[in-house]
């Protein structure tokens, strides 16, 4: 893998958001068009307000947003992408 690897722990079809994991520690920031397993997905990121199960706020866990809401039909729960077009720091 060349970019940074995700896996995909919930596809919110109502919201048209996918949450993944950072699999990998590192710092990143969206590239002009950073893609998420071969998906393109908007420039804008975000970390839901999640919690660990010692009640830890997950810094882990970002959400993604397919620029074509048809496109979130192609992601599963479980498999691991790469995402493509970030500068990791």
């Amino acid at each position: 893998m060349s970019g940074i690897p995700f896996e995909v722990e919930a596809v919110v079809v109502g919201s048209g958001i996918v949450l993944a994991r950072r699999l990998t520690e590192c710092s990143f920031a969206l590239g002009e068009e950073p893609k998420l397993g071969g998906v393109a997905i908007e420039r804008v990121l975000s970390m839901p307000r999640a919690l660990d199960a010692n009640g830890k706020p997950r810094l882990d866990l970002f959400a993604f947003r397919p620029v074509a809401a048809t496109d979130l039909a192609q992601f599963k729960v479980g498999e691991v992408l790469e995402l493509e077009g970030a500068n990791a720091g």
